[in-house]
């Protein structure tokens, strides 16, 4: 026995539609966004993260200096506190030095500038420098303290805006 030869209206092919391929593409397209924007969002809450364990280092080097030496970090003379004044006198306490070996050596370098070798100092995730504040030091961008702390300008790497991330907030 024969069988009868297919009809053009017995034959189909197994085919999407193109409106059927252009609603999966967009379902596609959605999912990669909301996954990018998870992805982003994840790692800028990794690396706030990441800047208050250095701002916390910080604080805790300053608090074993007072535990240390029974005195905060002194303001110097007649200048302005930098966070490279505050890491050249916390390395003259040994046990604070210990502290201040908790931080990652991508964030607590030694820079040379110009053939000279600039002073240690500590910059955050984003690579902006760590501001250090002293009481006897108010400045207008930074919040006043009645003990010495340490501050990041956050991921916009601008001071005075509201992602700024400071030690104080770290208790």
């Amino acid at each position: 026995m024969t069988r009868p030869a297919p009809t053009h209206a017995t034959h189909r092919h197994a085919a999407f539609s193109l409106p059927e391929l252009l609603v999966v593409i967009f379902i596609i397209a959605a999912l990669m966004s909301v996954g990018l924007f998870a992805a982003a969002t994840m790692r800028e809450s990794a690396q706030v993260q990441q800047t208050r364990g250095i701002l916390q280092a910080l604080a805790n080097a300053a608090t074993e200096f007072q535990a240390q030496t029974g005195r905060s970090v002194p303001a110097p003379d007649g200048g302005v506190e930098t966070i490279e004044w505050f890491i050249a006198q916390a390395r003259q306490v040994p046990e604070v030095e210990q502290v201040l070996w908790s931080i990652n050596a991508d964030y607590l370098t030694t820079e040379i500038a110009g053939g000279d070798e600039v002073p240690e100092t500590v910059h955050d995730v984003w690579e902006t420098r760590i501001e250090y504040r002293h009481p006897d030091d108010p400045h207008a961008d930074f919040p006043e303290r009645h003990r010495p702390y340490f501050a990041s300008a956050g991921p916009d790497e601008t001071f005075g805006t509201d992602d700024d991330i400071y030690s104080f907030d770290l208790d």
